[in-house]
């Protein structure tokens, strides 16, 4: 179904009396019940009949497998209600028409009512089939869905009436349940097609026609499951945004990730300061953008967010006769974090006192890498001027020429081409990384790609040329050097020029990269072949990648691949991961490189942000970290009462975050809080919430508030086992 075939064609289908079944999206349905009311009737009355199944359950086929797990229930949900609100009733049966399949489905779905599938899509991208046409459909975490798992055939097509009895043979001897699917625009019927409806009404012969809820329910199921990988659902966007000539399909994914993290922070401090206080939240705005193409850098967005800053600052306590100026600096993150954070000027800088671990003078302010507890704070104040002196007699700037450096990396650049040349830690021997900007001219001449045993070896890239590499910053506490150049062609053309900015905090593991293009030369339309990427390169063939999906951790063995927030390189000593920044698009070429594209066809930012974390424990948290960075308040009443450093809620497991909080409101009062949690090592989880009150009860529910086991309650702990890759929902009443 579309917008387009909601009127005379679709009740023409419905009169038909054959059982059908309409694949169609929450926003059809609301067009369907805005201009064709009598649509919107027939449908009601073949539900009700039994004529018809819906399948479907978004309100908009958005690209989901690059969305975050919060985004796709969200649009879930969404869709959803929408069906409700005009049907009387909802989908049971999952299935979208454009590309948009991934392992994280099965577990969503179920928790949200669905009880079956359609595993295949009717539009570009690749999929895996199941071995069976009826099979059991199993996520990354276990849980399965009962699904139709094979391609449909294009009713309308001659070929698939000429090839009817092959096909109907073939699951005959090969399937559980002998089955074909058939699918077509509504009013766009053959003949032959009617044909068999007529047939099927006399006697089942060549088979009867059925919907798919009675599909699923009344055949039988051959006995095992079929669980794919990440890397067998090969997603066409990118090269389907060029085909039709759409604007920023690098940049909508990362805007994105920037909106829904400035609204998740948002409305996590929103939530925190209402369970502090025991007020109402002061909106119920939802803490994800419905448009996900919104630029980033909303004022309403900035705005919401320093509001649900300050009203968090006012609810903590203070001592009665604090005058003191300070910074209040908030972690809206389930995990504590050091963060580097750049306040304006104090008279004197702060004690390098937990929660402060170095800080530093500079021309914009002082320069603080600070120690934040997890959904908590830390408060930051001048101190003692000359104790902060004497502090600083043994602590060497961070920058020197051509070189970054601190307690976990050293990293060289190369003066001639601008790149970064290599990277090292103190504990093993080796370059671990390099990186440079390029661009992809092509594949090379065909006596190349003949004689390379890889094509990607025979590929022609611009190179660089520096004109600067400087020093912009150097003290003890942060390192930061620009690099700036041209990328030129082999003929030396100009394709275009760059700024690199590299920063490096004392303290942190990650190396952050800020990264600026003039484009002169466009790419071609060809996106495997022309863009514009940031190159990374690394010397063991045989490192292990793997990369999100969602918010969990996989294996990754295919050449182009979707990663959004990191990719990591496993080795036999060492982890290096990529922090992407909502950059999505990556290619592998060679066994060595990387290129995280940039700029293609329709391509239009031109700044762009990633970073290297050397060993870090939980990559996704530092990819989370980078787009949440701590909210800060200034305040002129001093620290909080009972610490300067503290946390409101915890988690002693650190493969598990949060992803949402949520006041409990009963009779319009706060009762307890609501929080959604997600393992993303893949691992099995045993974990404590605690909260800064006591609990009186705790249950795990499903996505529809439907209870599913009793959690144990110990004081102010939450006590809960999850299994790899489970997200679940926890719902806790105070004392």
């Amino acid at each position: 179904m579309a917008s387009s075939t909601i009127g005379t064609s679709l009740r023409d289908e419905l009169d038909r009396r054959t059982p059908i079944n309409l694949l169609l999206s929450g926003s059809v349905v609301d067009e369907m019940a805005t201009r064709e009311a009598a649509s919107l009737s027939a449908l009601r009355g073949a539900l009700e009949d039994g004529n018809a199944c819906i399948v479907g359950g978004e309100y908009e086929e958005h690209r989901l497998p690059l969305l975050d797990p919060e985004s796709i229930l969200a649009g879930l949900r969404r869709g959803l209600d929408t069906y409700q609100r005009h049907l009387g009733t909802r989908p049971d049966i999952f299935g979208r028409r454009q590309f948009g399949l991934t392992p994280l489905l099965p577990q969503i779905l179920s928790r949200l009512g669905f009880s079956g599938a359609l595993h295949a899509t009717l539009d570009d991208g690749s999929f895996p089939e199941g071995s069976q046409s009826k099979t059991r459909w199993e996520g990354i975490d276990g849980t399965f869905i009962e699904s139709y798992a094979r391609a449909p055939r294009d009713a309308s097509r001659p070929g698939t009436f000429l090839n009817y009895s092959i096909r109907l043979g073939e699951s005959m001897d090969m399937d559980q349940v002998a089955t074909v699917c058939l699918a077509h625009w509504p009013g766009q019927v053959p003949n032959w097609l009617d044909d068999l409806r007529r047939i099927a009404r006399y006697a089942p012969v060549l088979g009867k026609f059925v919907t798919l809820r009675e599909y699923l329910d009344n055949t039988e199921n051959h006995g095992h499951q079929d669980g794919f990988s990440a890397d067998q659902y090969r997603a066409p966007y990118l090269k389907q945004a060029i085909i039709r000539g759409e604007a920023n399909p690098i940049s909508d994914g990362i805007e994105h990730y920037h909106r829904r993290a400035a609204g998740a922070m948002s409305h996590t401090l929103e939530t925190l300061a209402s369970l502090v206080s025991g007020d109402l939240p002061s909106e119920a705005s939802d803490p994800l953008p419905e448009d996900v193409a919104a630029p980033e850098g909303d004022a309403a967005t900035d705005d919401r967010l320093a509001n649900a800053t300050a009203r968090l600052a006012a609810c903590l306590p203070r001592a009665a006769s604090a005058t003191t100026q300070g910074y209040l600096i908030f972690n809206p993150c389930s995990f504590s974090r050091r963060e580097g954070i750049v306040l304006p000027a104090m008279e004197t800088l702060p004690s390098p006192e937990k929660p402060v671990y170095s800080t530093s003078a500079a021309a914009q302010g002082a320069e603080v890498v600070v120690e934040l507890p997890p959904t908590g704070f830390a408060w930051v104040e001048p101190g003692d001027s000359v104790a902060r002196r004497r502090s600083r007699r043994t602590e060497k700037p961070l920058a020197a020429e051509n070189l970054l450096r601190n307690e976990f990396m050293e990293v060289h650049f190369n003066d001639v081409t601008g790149s970064l040349d290599s990277l090292y830690d103190y504990h093993t021997r080796g370059n671990r990384l390099s990186q440079q900007l390029a661009m992809r001219l092509g594949s090379g001449s065909e006596s190349d790609r003949a004689n390379s045993q890889d094509q990607d070896d025979a590929a022609i890239y611009s190179v660089m040329a520096a004109d600067g590499v400087d020093v912009v910053s150097a003290t003890p506490t942060k390192g930061e050097i620009c690099c700036r150049g041209r990328l030129l062609n082999q003929e030396g053309k100009l394709l275009a020029t760059f700024a690199q900015t590299y920063r490096l905090w004392r303290g942190l593991r990650v190396l952050e990269i800020d990264i600026e293009l003039d484009i002169r030369e466009e790419p071609r339309a060809d996106p495997r072949n022309s863009y514009y990427a940031c190159r990374f390169a690394w010397a063991d063939p045989g490192a292990e990648l793997s990369r999100n999906v969602g918010f969990s951790r996989q294996a990754c063995s295919t050449r182009h691949f979707e990663a959004p927030m990191f990719v990591e390189l496993d080795m036999p000593q060492t982890r290096t991961a990529i922090l992407t920044g909502g950059i999505a698009y990556h290619r592998r070429a060679g066994s060595r490189m990387l290129d995280s594209l940039l700029v293609v066809r329709g391509e239009t930012r031109r700044r762009f942000q990633l970073g290297i974390g050397l060993d870090l424990d939980q990559p996704l948290q530092s990819a989370l970290g980078m787009l949440a960075p701590p909210a800060v308040s200034a305040l002129t009443n001093g620290p909080p009462a009972a610490s300067a450093s503290s946390w409101l809620f915890h988690l002693d497991c650190k493969n598990v975050v949060v992803t949402h909080w949520e006041p409990q409101v009963d009779a319009s009062r706060v009762t307890g809080f609501r929080v959604r949690l997600h393992e993303i090592a893949g691992r099995p989880a045993e974990l404590a919430l605690s909260s800064f009150r006591s609990v009186q009860s705790a249950r795990r529910v499903d996505w529809q508030g439907e209870t599913l086991d009793d959690a144990e309650v110990n004081g102010d702990k939450i006590r809960l086992r999850l299994a790899p890759h489970e997200w679940t929902e926890v719902v806790a009443d105070w004392s």
